[in-house]
């Protein structure tokens, strides 16, 4: 190596520790930048800070430029085995300068976003409440779907919460898979990836929701109640299995002969009727899953309405009547209590003849006289 040479090699060496160096104090404004905008509180930040944070955004926005040119100058004086060091400082610089003024200049415009959002929303709404999930493979689908919408799918929640509200709609089963991992913003996208790895199980969600179609509870009387319950799970599970990608449109035939062996022997008898009638009326009509549950709907419709028209409102317990000298007396509603204050007046009231407590008829004296009567007639 010619001396030439190795004093242009010291030469550049210097020139990069000096470039290396300017560039460390853009770094440590950087850092100060990103320290103030984190400091803020978008919900109440005042406009005096509005106005120092547009000033600071245009300050480092030159200073994104100066450390441009700086790498630059770098990445052209060393050498092929440090480019690959010098790469990442860029974008790691990058990365950090594009994230704080995003920020900052989510917080200059809060204001125009929260005025509009206000004439927006002036009607308030209902909290939707979180969905809760067992590890019943019944339930994942709707779980899935609910937390995905409002909760994993949110761009206005970091993972941190995301994490604490996944957490907190988990019990049993499900809170296993999750329990052992360390509560922190990277391992939110672990649990969720967790949590369809063992539930999003096409196999075994279409097992399922077959096995309770055949499973729905037998009803072995006339009730309303149980015919709904009947008609709900059975939907829900066909809206699941249509939703795994099963044909059930072509299911009719298969569906309607599982729920009316579930129904009782006079509903499955009005059934049988309701079905000779649909086929008279619509020649060539097949049946079809929509027939019997409009006619079951029906059904139960007709029981409620004559479940409310039996029943009879309570009887008045206690009536008050007003006698002619102002005295309120109080009178049970019953024949028994009519019978029982009949008796307590009657034994209240001394006997006239000789002023004892039994009845004037039963009176010795009185009976005593009426003989003497009678004996001189």
């Amino acid at each position: 190596m010619t001396k030439r040479k190795q004093h242009s090699m010291e030469d550049d060496e210097e020139i990069v520790k000096d470039l290396v160096k300017r560039r460390g104090v853009l770094k440590g404004k950087l850092t100060f930048f990103s320290k103030f905008v984190e400091a803020l509180d978008i919900s109440t930040v005042t406009d005096l800070q509005k106005s120092e944070l547009q000033v600071r955004v245009q300050k480092i926005e030159q200073l994104f430029e100066q450390f441009s040119e700086i790498q630059d100058d770098i990445d052209m004086k060393v050498s092929d085995l440090q480019l690959e060091n010098e790469l990442l400082v860029r974008e790691s610089f990058e990365n950090q300068y594009y994230s704080i003024v995003a920020k900052a200049k989510c917080i200059l415009n809060n204001k125009s976003e929260k005025s509009s959002s206000t004439k927006k929303s002036c009607i308030k709404l209902p909290t939707i409440s979180l969905p809760s999930f067992d590890g019943n493979y019944d339930n994942w689908l709707e779980f899935r779907d609910t937390f995905s919408s409002l909760i994993h799918n949110s761009p206005d929640m970091d993972n941190i919460q995301k994490f604490h509200y996944l957490r907190s709609s988990l019990t049993g089963n499900a809170l296993q898979v999750i329990k052992l991992l360390e509560f922190s913003a990277e391992n939110y996208v672990i649990a969720w990836d967790l949590l369809q790895n063992r539930y999003n199980n096409n196999r075994l969600l279409v097992h399922n929701h077959v096995k309770a179609l055949f499973s729905m509870q037998v009803i072995n009387k006339e009730s309303s109640a149980l015919i709904r319950k009947l008609i709900d799970g059975v939907l829900r599970n066909i809206r699941a299995l249509k939703t795994l990608g099963e044909p059930t449109d072509m299911w009719d035939t298969l569906i309607v002969y599982i729920m009316v062996s579930k129904l009782d022997a006079s509903t499955e008898r009005e059934w049988e009727l309701h079905k000779s009638d649909i086929q008279k009326s619509e020649s060539n009509s097949k049946l079809t899953l929509s027939h019997l549950i409009k006619f079951l709907r029906d059904k139960a419709d007709v029981l409620e309405t004559i479940k409310v028209s039996h029943t009879k409102p309570a009887p008045a317990t206690n009536i008050k009547i007003q006698s002619s000298n102002s005295h309120s007396y109080s009178y049970l509603s019953t024949q028994n209590n009519e019978n029982r204050q009949s008796n307590s007046n009657k034994r209240s009231r001394p006997c006239g003849m000789c002023n004892a407590n039994h009845g004037l008829y039963s009176c010795n004296a009185f009976l005593k006289l009426s003989t003497q009567d009678k004996i001189k007639v």
